[in-house]
C-alpha cells in the first residue's frame, strides 16, 4: 500500500492516498441515501394501499378495518425492508464492480487545495478546479464527498489526512471558498 499523507504548507493543504474499495462502496451508500429512503417510503405506502385496497371488499365492521389495517402494516413493513435490503446489496455489489473495472480510481491522487484553486494530481495529469465548481460538499465520518457534478465527486477518505489539524484544515479552506448553503460538515 502506498503512503498516505497530508501537510499544511503556508495557506494550502496537501493530501494523497489511494482509494480503497471500501471507500469506494461507502461513497456509493451515502450517494444513493436519499434514494434508498424515497424506495423505502414509497414501496411502504404502495404495499400498504395494495394490500388494504385487496381486502376492501372482505372488511364489513371497524374491527375488520383495524385488522386489515394493522395486518397491511405488517405485510409493507415486511416488502419493504426486503426491497432495502435488495437495493443495499445490489448497491454493493454494483459499486464493487465498478471499483474493479476502474483503473484510474486505484492509483495515487494528490489533492492541494489552496484559497485560489484545488489542484489534482494523479500519474502524468494534473487538473485544476476552482472552488465555484463544487456543487455541494458533504463530511460523514470516514470521508469527505465534494460533488463537481450530480454524479461525480473528489473522494477524501480520513486515510489521506496525518491529522485532525490536517482535516480542520480543509474544513477552513471549504468554509471560507464554498457557500454555507453547499457545505454540510458532522
Amino acid at each position: 500500500m502506498e503512503q498516505e499523507n497530508s501537510t499544511i504548507a503556508g495557506d494550502s493543504l496537501t493530501v494523497s492516498g489511494t482509494i480503497s474499495k471500501d471507500d469506494f462502496i461507502n461513497h456509493n451508500r451515502y450517494h444513493i441515501k436519499k434514494f434508498n429512503r424515497i424506495v423505502l417510503l414509497s414501496g411502504f405506502v404502495t404495499f400498504l394501499a395494495i394490500f388494504i385496497i385487496g381486502t376492501w371488499s372482505i372488511n364489513q365492521d371497524l374491527w375488520d378495518w383495524t385488522f386489515a389495517i394493522i395486518l397491511g402494516l405488517i405485510f409493507a413493513t415486511v416488502i419493504s425492508s426486503v426491497l432495502l435490503v435488495f437495493a443495499k446489496v445490489f448497491t454493493k455489489f454494483r459499486a464493487a464492480k465498478e471499483y474493479k473495472s476502474d483503473q484510474l480510481l486505484k492509483n495515487e491522487i494528490t489533492y492541494i487545495f489552496s484559497s485560489d484553486e484545488i489542484q489534482q494530481k494523479i500519474r502524468k495529469s494534473t487538473n485544476y478546479l476552482e472552488w465555484n465548481d463544487i456543487l455541494k460538499v458533504r463530511e460523514h465520518p470516514d470521508m469527505f464527498q465534494m460533488y463537481i457534478s450530480r454524479n461525480k465527486a473528489i473522494l477524501l477518505p480520513n486515510s489521506y489526512f496525518s491529522s485532525k489539524a490536517d482535516k480542520e484544515k480543509l474544513k477552513q479552506l471549504i468554509s471560507e471558498n464554498v457557500s454555507k448553503e453547499k457545505v454540510k460538515f458532522l
